[in-house]
C-alpha cells in the first residue's frame, strides 16, 4: 500500500481518545495547529510521528515529552488542515525532510493501512525507524519486518521508556549530522 493508494475513506475508523492512565494525566495538550509556513519544526523536523488515529492520545502524550526534549516532531494533527487536497503529498514532503521516524505500535497501528504505507514510504527514503510498543506485545502490534526491531515498551514504565527514546534520539540525530 503507498500513500497515493490510500484515500480518506481508508481511515482508522471511530478514533478514540486513550483513556488509560499516563504520566501526563492532567497535562493540558495544545491541540491548535501550526502555519506550516512560519514553523521551523514543520520545515525541518528532528522526527515525522507515525501512529494509528485509534491511538490518537497516546500520540499527544509522546508528541508531548519528545517536544520537551527540545525534539521537533511533525505530526499530522498538529500540521496538516483538513481537506486539503494536498495532505498525501505533506506527508511524504515531512517523512522526506526528517531525520528519522518514530512509530508508535499497537494492535490498531499494525492494522493501519496509514502506519504501514508511511513506514514503506520512510524506508524507500532510508530513514531509521524507532518503535515504540504503546499497546499489546511484538505478535498482536508489530507489523512485518519490526517484530525482531528494538524498541521502547512505555507499558513498562512511560517516563523511564521514553528518556532511554530520547537519549537513543539525540544520539542518532548528532551522529548523522
Amino acid at each position: 500500500v503507498t500513500l497515493e493508494e490510500l484515500s480518506p475513506s481508508d481511515a482508522d475508523d471511530n478514533a478514540v481518545v486513550f483513556s488509560g492512565p499516563t504520566p501526563l494525566d492532567g497535562v493540558a495538550v495544545d491541540d491548535g495547529r501550526v502555519s506550516e509556513r512560519d514553523s521551523t519544526e514543520a520545515r525541518h523536523p528532528h522526527l515525522f510521528l507515525s501512529y494509528s488515529t485509534l491511538d490518537h492520545g497516546i500520540m499527544h502524550n509522546v508528541t508531548k515529552t519528545l517536544n520537551a526534549a527540545g525534539l521537533q516532531v511533525w505530526v499530522d494533527k498538529q500540521y496538516l488542515t483538513p481537506g486539503d487536497p494536498s495532505w498525501r503529498r505533506a506527508i511524504q514532503d515531512a517523512i522526506e525532510r526528517s531525520r528519522c521516524v518514530v512509530v508508535i505500535l499497537s494492535p490498531d497501528a499494525k492494522q493501519s493501512k496509514w502506519v504501514e504505507a508511511e513506514l514503506d514510504y520512510a524506508e524507500s527514503q532510508h530513514k531509521k525507524i524507532f518503535c515504540i510498543l504503546a499497546r499489546g506485545d511484538r505478535t498482536s502490534s508489530a507489523l512485518l519486518g519490526y517484530t525482531l526491531a528494538q524498541w521502547v515498551d512505555i507499558q513498562r514504565g512511560y517516563d523511564a521508556e521514553m528518556n532511554k527514546l530520547i537519549d537513543v534520539l539525540w544520539k542518532y540525530l548528532h551522529d548523522t549530522k
